[in-house]
């Protein structure tokens, strides 16, 4: 009897951890279905082109601007998915979903373990109204004003030249 009480324990706790994993990537999903329905509304055409081989991104034009950018990053041991916003050449939302694993055999053997999860945070950058948010565990962490973060976009900017360069060359 014993040992079937704490194997329900057992899979109660298993569940329950499930559940606050997938809460965090609902709350990124929430944050691409929003992303995508935007993309979809204002009727964005994807360009295929990468600035970078090592950032996979994906670029939806609106009257030849770049309106919707995504770039993916992976590194050893984190991955990160970044939605950004621009309106007249300029950066109005970004929201980035960073996630870091513990390496392989505890940090001895190169590569991420993902079946161990380090640190999964949502950063929302909003320009329009000066609010940057950062969401762990499903849960807003801290919101503060956006004037106080030192924020360095030029990167994105760059990105953003380059792919309309292209995409008007066409």
């Amino acid at each position: 009897m014993k040992t079937l009480s704490k194997l329900t324990i057992l899979i109660f706790v298993i569940l329950l951890f499930q559940s606050c994993k997938q809460n965090q990537n609902n709350l990124f999903e929430d944050f691409e279905n929003d992303f995508t329905q935007s993309i979809k509304k204002s009727q964005a055409v994807l360009f295929e082109y990468q600035y970078d081989g090592l950032m996979p991104q994906s670029s939806y034009f609106v009257d030849c601007k770049l309106k919707y950018l995504i770039l993916r990053e992976s590194g050893e041991l984190s991955t990160s998915i970044k939605l950004i916003e621009f309106e007249n050449d300029s950066i109005i939302k970004i929201v980035e979903h960073f996630t870091t694993y513990e390496g392989n055999d505890n940090g001895r053997t190169a590569g991420r373990d993902l079946n161990k999860l380090r640190g999964d945070t949502i950063y929302s950058l909003d320009y329009k109204t000066q609010k940057y948010e950062i969401y762990t565990n499903n849960k807003l962490l801290k919101s503060t004003n956006l004037k106080i973060i030192r924020n360095n976009t030029n990167y994105t900017y760059k990105i953003k030249q380059y792919t309309e360069d292209s995409y008007n060359r066409h």
